[in-house]
């Protein structure tokens, strides 16, 4: 699975219903791993008394630089998934990888303002 989401940069193909599969997959443990944060902070809240407010700051006190590193971590990752199966799939279809992402990034921007 690593190799599909971080191998064969330059050469490798994916036809639609793997990419399908494997995006799903990708926002399935994004979604997982978001959820299980939640939880945490839920638990923590449920051990210390129940004060939401100070169970936040308690948390952001003993781990906020860690717990934003490793979110940055986990979202840069998630992104180079993304962008190497996306870019797996264009290679597939017969089109230029580097151009077809820009350009919907391009795309997607313009229809976002």
């Amino acid at each position: 699975m690593l190799k599909i989401f971080y191998g064969d940069w330059g050469t490798g193909t994916l036809k639609r219903l793997p990419y399908l599969g494997y995006h799903l997959l990708l926002i399935v443990l994004i979604m997982a791993i978001i959820m299980g944060t939640i939880f945490a902070v839920g638990a923590a809240e449920n051990f210390i008394g129940g004060n939401l407010a100070e169970t936040q700051k308690m948390l952001m006190d003993k781990f906020g630089f860690v717990a934003i590193a490793g979110i940055m971590v986990l979202i840069f990752a998630a992104i180079l998934g993304q962008l190497n199966i996306l870019g797996k799939r264009i290679r597939d279809m017969g089109l230029p990888v580097l151009m077809t992402i820009i350009g919907i990034m391009v795309i997607s921007l313009i229809l976002n303002i």
